[in-house]
Order: C-alpha cells, then sequence, then structure tokens
C-alpha cells in the first residue's frame, strides 16, 4: 500500500511541488506518509494569498460569519474525530489514551473558545470610520500591565509558591521595556496600512518605543537610589536558587558509564523500543570514545502504550545487569531493535 502524499494548500488549492520527504512514525520509525517540500514559490504565493484574503473576502467578512465558520470548523473536526485520533498518533506516536483525552479534544475546543472570544469577551479595541472609507480598528496594547499584573497575580493565588526569580523592580523593568515591540509592529503596520495610514503608523511605533525606553530607564534609575540591600532585593528577588530537578545519581541504583566524579552528567530516560534513543546511542557512544570528562547514565523509561517491547527488554537488561553485563545487553538492544520479541531477548 502507497503512503497518501500529504500536498501543500495554497489560495484553496491543494499544490504539489515535485520534492517530498518522508513523514515517518516514532513507534515504528515506517513511513506513513509524503509530504510535499515547500519552497521559496510556495512561500510567496501563501502570503500573496492571505494578504490577497485580508483585501478581500475574508476581510469584510462579517463577525456572525466568522463565527459561523469557526464554529463549522469545531463541529467536523469533533465529526471526524476517530480520523484526526488515528493521524495523531502515527504522526507522534502519542498513545491513544493521551491523544484522545488530550490533543483532538483540544484542538476542537481551541477555534471553540476562539468563536466564543470573540462573540462575548469584552475587549479593548473598537472601530471607527475613516475619509477613506475604508474604517480602522483601535486597540490598546498593555504589555507592561499584562508582564507586572500577571506576574503579581499568579504569586498571589499560589501564595508565593510560585513568584518570579527575580525582584519586583526587574520584573517592572522587563513589562516597561517590552512595550517597545518595534520589529513586530513594524510588520504589522507595513501588512495592515499602506500611504499617509503607514507613515502614522510607524511615527506612533516610534514614539512608543522612545516612551517604553523612558520609563524603563526611569524605573531602574529609581531603583539604583534604594539603599544597597533594598536595592539587591529589588533586582535579584528572595526566591531560593534551584539546584536540580532530578534525582541525585546513585551507583548503587543507576547504570553509569564514564568517569564518576565528572563535572558533566548526561541523564538518559530511554526506551529500547524507541527508534529515536537508537539513533541517538552511537552519538551517546561517540561522545564517550573522544574521552571527555562526561559521565553517562541510563535509566529506563518503557512507554508500554506505544512500545509493547519496551518493558521486557529493559527486565532483560536488568537480568543482564545481575550477571555483570548491563552495558552489553544496552547495546545489543539499541543495535537490534527490530528483534525484541520474547524468543529474540533468549537468544
Amino acid at each position: 500500500m502507497l503512503a497518501p502524499q500529504i500536498l501543500n494548500f495554497i489560495n484553496g488549492e491543494f499544490v504539489a511541488t515535485g520534492k517530498w520527504f518522508d513523514n515517518r512514525t516514532p513507534t515504528t520509525n515506517a513511513v506513513i506518509g509524503q509530504v510535499a517540500e515547500a519552497g521559496k514559490a510556495e512561500v510567496d504565493a501563501a502570503v500573496a494569498a492571505a494578504r490577497a484574503a485580508l483585501k478581500g473576502p475574508w476581510g469584510s467578512m462579517p463577525l456572525a460569519k466568522r463565527v459561523e465558520l469557526l464554529e463549522a470548523l469545531v463541529a467536523e473536526i469533533t465529526r471526524r474525530f476517530d480520523e484526526f485520533l488515528e493521524a495523531e498518533c502515527a504522526d507522534t506516536g502519542k498513545p491513544m489514551s493521551l491523544a484522545s483525552h488530550i490533543d483532538i479534544p483540544r484542538g476542537a475546543a481551541n477555534f471553540k473558545v476562539f468563536a466564543d472570544v470573540v462573540k462575548n469577551v469584552p475587549t479593548e479595541f473598537f472601530e471607527m470610520a475613516t475619509p477613506d472609507g475604508r474604517g480602522a480598528i483601535n486597540y490598546g496594547y498593555r504589555k507592561p500591565v499584562g508582564v507586572v499584573a500577571g506576574s503579581w497575580l499568579v504569586t498571589r493565588l499560589s501564595r508565593r509558591r510560585l513568584r518570579p526569580a527575580v525582584g519586583w523592580a526587574a520584573v517592572l523593568g522587563a513589562g516597561t521595556v517590552s512595550g517597545v515591540g518595534f520589529t513586530i509592529s513594524l510588520l504589522i503596520a507595513a501588512i495592515a496600512f499602506e500611504g499617509p495610514a503607514l507613515e502614522q503608523a510607524k511615527i506612533g511605533i516610534v514614539a512608543a518605543a522612545v516612551v517604553a525606553s523612558l520609563v524603563t530607564w526611569l524605573v531602574f534609575r529609581v531603583t539604583a537610589l534604594l539603599p544597597t540591600r533594598r536595592r539587591a532585593r529589588a533586582l535579584l528577588g528572595d526566591v531560593a536558587d534551584l539546584v536540580d530537578l532530578v534525582e541525585p545519581v546513585d551507583p548503587e541504583r543507576d547504570h553509569v558509564r564514564g568517569p564518576a566524579h565528572s563535572p558533566v552528567t548526561v541523564v538518559e530516560y530511554g526506551d529500547f523500543q524507541c527508534p529515536y534513543c537508537g539513533q541517538a546511542e552511537p552519538f551517546v557512544r561517540q561522545l564517550l570514545a573522544d574521552e571527555l570528562d562526561v559521565r553517562y547514565v541510563w535509566r529506563h523509561l518503557p512507554l508500554r502504550d506505544v512500545h509493547p517491547r519496551a518493558q521486557l527488554a529493559a527486565e532483560a537488561a536488568e537480568a543482564a545487569s545481575d550477571q555483570g553485563a548491563f552495558w552489553e545487553m544496552h547495546d545489543l538492544l539499541l543495535d537490534r531493535q527490530e528483534a525484541l520479541k520474547p524468543e529474540d531477548l533468549l537468544d
């Protein structure tokens, strides 16, 4: 059976490019499809189509019609749930139990939220008429308020269990300087406006950048006037340093290669049936062969939902470990990932 070919969708049409790359499933490394490789011409065509749509039917479409299309998209994803689930599991290697409860429902939920937001959630934008009859949308963009208020709210609701790793002066300074938004604002303005309107937008963007820079300077200037201890706390905060997120390496429990007191430790949570673990193994061996001061640790993480033979392979490796031959079995299992059946492990 030939693998399906996935074409580019540009301006309402499926487009073949003549170049293809394989889409492989992580579970077996088998080719599940061929994807048309897009180049500069296809990207330019897609951008041109998007701009034309913005200036054409989509840009002039009433809000109610846009909401209707989004809700229709939600209904179609829901109707074809099983097809999306099968494609997601094949493409990403995720277990069906996960994708069916998170990925596909979330995909439909995202579009539903988009539709609900434009219908029900109050925003700070408003439309107005312009002399040329094209109309304009005005909106408030409050990065400083979002950065500072969002950080404060998380800290408050978590009772300080979650809080910024820096002081509040640093948070405030980061919020004010984020008001610059220079490059992306110019990009959006260049797409949305032209002529005198574009020139006015550029003046506004430059003015916002200047004001944001001045306010940021003022924040740190005032902070610099604080006493030394208060200044350090305002900039650095009082959160204890995070030392490590992993369990300490224990040579009595873990499988370790390399110098015992190496300054660098690489911990891999591996699955003997995972094709990516197999592909990474030659690079790990090369890293250790280069006699660098690196310690390598293997910890079992068999993904039984997608790799049914991984658990038995891990148990075989532990049996070999009891006989002092863990690494020999480790290397053999990763070299022969296609032979992990019980009869193969007994040979």
